[in-house]
């Protein structure tokens, strides 16, 4: 089972993709809870970037190879203490699915 893509319908990832653990996150602006994604608990996060718009995000591993990353990361408005984020596109059409974040 996997989630795809909502646009081309290409497979991006599976439930051992996902990171389950939650973490510390920006709180002004990100609202944690958990849910059940492809039939596994995890933490999920609702999140507002600098332009107002709320974004419901789900962490999965960023090696995944269905998933492009675009950009060089940068720390600025990161909803995750600590990390670094850039954007992430579906790997077969190029649509846009999130953001990448890594530790910084």
């Amino acid at each position: 089972q996997y989630l795809a893509c909502g646009e081309c319908k290409f497979p991006l990832f599976s439930e051992s993709d996902l990171l389950k653990e939650h973490i510390e996150t920006w709180n002004q602006v990100v609202y944690s809870y958990q849910l059940s994604v492809l039939d596994a608990d995890c933490w999920c996060y609702s999140a507002t970037n600098m332009h107002d718009y709320r974004f419901d995000v789900a962490r999965v591993s960023p090696r995944i190879p269905s998933i492009r990353l675009l950009g060089k990361p940068t720390p600025e408005h990161s909803w995750f203490t600590g990390h670094a984020w850039c954007m992430a596109h579906c790997g077969a059409c190029d649509a846009h699915m999130g953001w990448g974040f890594f530790p910084w």
